[in-house]
C-alpha cells in the first residue's frame, strides 16, 4: 500500500497499517486573511476484510471548533493488482496516477468525526488523502447579505431541523424565506457575490444536517406560483410542493404526476433526483420518471445567467441529473400533461399510497430522509441489509426500520451522530458478509 500524502511517500505493507496511524497535515486558509492555521488528521484502520478495510479520522478539536473554516475530506482508494514505485518530480511532488480500475470515492462535508468503509478489489492499492480547506463566510459578508435580505423572511441562527423530513440539524447562520423564483435567484446571486456559502433546502428529504448545523445561508424555496394552461402545460415555480399540484392537477383530470403521490419533494427537488416510482399496478412493469414529463426548465446557471434548457441538459439518470454536478438552481418547470380519466387516476394514486405505506415508515410518526443507501445493480441495498439481521437495530435515538432496511428513523431525539454511525455498521455488515460497498444516496449538509 502506497500512502500519497503532500507529496510524502511511505510503503507500509496491509499488515503493518493495523497499528500505524496515516497522519496528514496542511496549512488550511483562514477567512478573510492571507494566514494559515496548520493543522492534521490522523486515520486509524480499526477493522479489515479480505477485500476492504475502514478507516476512522478526526479533525483536531481547534479544528472542529474553528468558526472559520469549512472543511471537505476526500478519500480516494485505487486499486492496482501490484504496488511499484513510481518517479518524483523535481518540486517533489508525485506524478499524477491513473489506476486500471475506476477508484472509489467517499467525500464528507464538514464532518468532524466519522468512519468510511473502503473496498480493496487488488492485491495493492494507492491511498490518496486530499484536503480542502474553504474559507467560511467572514462576520462582516454575513451582515452584508442579510442587509441585502428582506428582514420579514430572514433568521438567524435558525434550527434547520424542523424544515426537514429527518427532523436532525442545528442551527444555520441565516435562513431565509424565497416565496418567488425572482426572490430565490436574487439570494442566490447577493449570497454567491459575497463569498458567503448557501444551500438551498426544499422538503429537506434525502439528507441529513449536520447536529452543529450549517455555516452561510439556508434559503427556504417556498415559492409555489403556477399556471395550467388549456393544453395541459403547467408552469410551476421550483419551490411548489409535489403533492400540491397531484392533487389540483388529477382533480381537474390530468394525468402525468400522480405516479409521484406520497414522496415528499418539492419541483426542485424533483427534477434535482428525478423522482421515480414504479408504473401502475398490477404489473408494476417499470419504473416512471418525472423526466418524462417535463418539458423546460427555468435555470439561474452556475455563471449567472437566466437560461430556458430542454431535458436534454439536464441529463436525467437514475437518481440523478446534471444539478448534481453544476450549480445550476431550478427557478420554475415546465411540465406537459396529458387528458386522463379522474377515476383511473385516483385508482393509481390510492395503490401508490397503498403500496408505500407497506413498506415505508410514516413520516408523522418516524421522520427519516427516505432511502439511505444507492441501488445496488442486482442486490438492493436494503435487502442486503435485511438479511445481515439489521432491521431494528438502534444506535441512540436512530434505528434502521423494521418496515424497510435501507430507512433509518428518528425516534425522536436522534442525532445526526446517531444516523452516521448506524449508516457505519450497515456499510461494515454488509461489506463483512457480501464482499460488497453499500454507498449513502442521501447528502450530509454542514457541520457535523
Amino acid at each position: 500500500m502506497v500512502m500519497l500524502m503532500n507529496g510524502l511517500r511511505e510503503e507500509p505493507t496491509v499488515a503493518n497499517t493495523e497499528a500505524c496511524p496515516i497522519r496528514f497535515a496542511r496549512p488550511w486558509p483562514v477567512a478573510g486573511s492571507t494566514e494559515s492555521v496548520r493543522t492534521s488528521v490522523e486515520f486509524q484502520k480499526i477493522a479489515t476484510g479480505s477485500s476492504w478495510l475502514a478507516l476512522s479520522y478526526a479533525f483536531p478539536e481547534k479544528m472542529m471548533l474553528s468558526p472559520t473554516v469549512t472543511c471537505v475530506l476526500t478519500v480516494v482508494i485505487a486499486m492496482r493488482e501490484t504496488v511499484a514505485p513510481g518517479p518524483v518530480l523535481p518540486n517533489g511532488s508525485l506524478p499524477p496516477y491513473v489506476p486500471p480500475h475506476a477508484p472509489e470515492t467517499s467525500n464528507i462535508t464538514g464532518a468532524s468525526h466519522a468512519t468510511t468503509l473502503l473496498a480493496v478489489r487488488g492485491g495493492g492499492c494507492i491511498l490518496r488523502v486530499a484536503m480542502r480547506g474553504r474559507p467560511a463566510a467572514s462576520p462582516e459578508a454575513l451582515e452584508a447579505l442579510a442587509a441585502r435580505l428582506p428582514a420579514s423572511h430572514l433568521r438567524r441562527n435558525e434550527p434547520v431541523a424542523p424544515f426537514t423530513t429527518f427532523r436532525i440539524g442545528g442551527p444555520a447562520d441565516l435562513l431565509y424565506d424565497a416565496t418567488s423564483a425572482e426572490d430565490l435567484a436574487i439570494a442566490v446571486l447577493a449570497a454567491r457575490e459575497l463569498g458567503v456559502p448557501y444551500f438551498v433546502l426544499g422538503l429537506g428529504a434525502n439528507i441529513l444536517v449536520g447536529d452543529l448545523g450549517v455555516r452561510g445561508l439556508v434559503i427556504r424555496n417556498v415559492s409555489a406560483g403556477r399556471r395550467l394552461s388549456p393544453d395541459g402545460r403547467l408552469r410551476v415555480e421550483s419551490g411548489a410542493i409535489v403533492g400540491d399540484l397531484i392533487r389540483e392537477t388529477t382533480r381537474q383530470g390530468w394525468s402525468g404526476l400522480e405516479h409521484y403521490v406520497g414522496i415528499p419533494s418539492t419541483v426542485g427537488g424533483a427534477i434535482w433526483q428525478n423522482l421515480h416510482f414504479l408504473s401502475p399496478a398490477p404489473e408494476r412493469e417499470r419504473t416512471m420518471f418525472i423526466e418524462e414529463v417535463v418539458e423546460s426548465c427555468d435555470l439561474l446557471t452556475a455563471e449567472g445567467a437566466r437560461s430556458t434548457v430542454g431535458k436534454d441538459y439536464l441529463q436525467f439518470g437514475y437518481d440523478t441529473s446534471v444539478l448534481h454536478h453544476r450549480p445550476d438552481i431550478v427557478l420554475a418547470v415546465t411540465f406537459r400533461l396529458a387528458r386522463g380519466d379522474e377515476s383511473l387516476l385516483q385508482r393509481i394514486m390510492q395503490e401508490n399510497l397503498s403500496w408505500r405505506g407497506g413498506k415505508h415508515p410514516w413520516l408523522e410518526y418516524h421522520p427519516s430522509a427516505g432511502s439511505v443507501f444507492k441501488k445496488i445493480d442486482g442486490a438492493g441495498a436494503g435487502r442486503l441489509i435485511d438479511q445481515c439481521g439489521l432491521k431494528g437495530r438502534r444506535q441512540g435515538r436512530a434505528q434502521i426500520s423494521h418496515l424497510h432496511a435501507n430507512i433509518i428513523i428518528n425516534l425522536g431525539g436522534a442525532t445526526a451522530r446517531d444516523v452516521r454511525e448506524l449508516i457505519a455498521i450497515a456499510q461494515q455488515a454488509v461489506a463483512e458478509r457480501f464482499d460488497l460497498r453499500i454507498e449513502p444516496e442521501i447528502g450530509f449538509v454542514g457541520e457535523f
